[in-house]
């Protein structure tokens, strides 16, 4: 729930953090959507991926944060994604079930391993 450190990582980690503009506009939009996700969950129900997404890339433009295109690529996959989970399971909370799998990859990445 720390939306305005979403977009200072997202520009820092952009393809051409020199040419943002309005940092601390970026960081409020930012944050005003995470914390618009966290008070709703992340149920697929509640959610819709793909719109999310689209805010946060209307943001990006609007603010000149030029993205890694592996980070668009797997934005694209998830929103392709987004449809399928729908259909399996529409209650399901992204967040809740990604937690392990991000603290073993976090574990890894700490001890060294890949």
């Amino acid at each position: 729930n720390r939306g305005k450190d979403v977009a200072r990582l997202m520009w820092e980690r952009s393809t051409a953090p020199e040419k943002a503009i309005d940092i601390p506009a970026f960081e409020a939009g930012m944050d005003k959507l995470v914390r618009g996700i966290h008070d709703v969950g992340l149920s697929l129900r509640h959610i819709s991926v793909s719109l999310l997404f689209d805010n946060v890339f209307a943001l990006c433009y609007k603010h000149k944060v030029k993205l890694e295109p592996n980070y668009v690529s797997l934005v694209i996959s998830i929103c392709v994604l987004e449809g399928l989970g729908r259909r399996l399971d529409a209650d399901l909370d992204l967040i809740k079930e990604a937690i392990p799998y991000i603290l073993k990859a976090a574990a890894n990445i700490a001890l060294g391993r890949s």
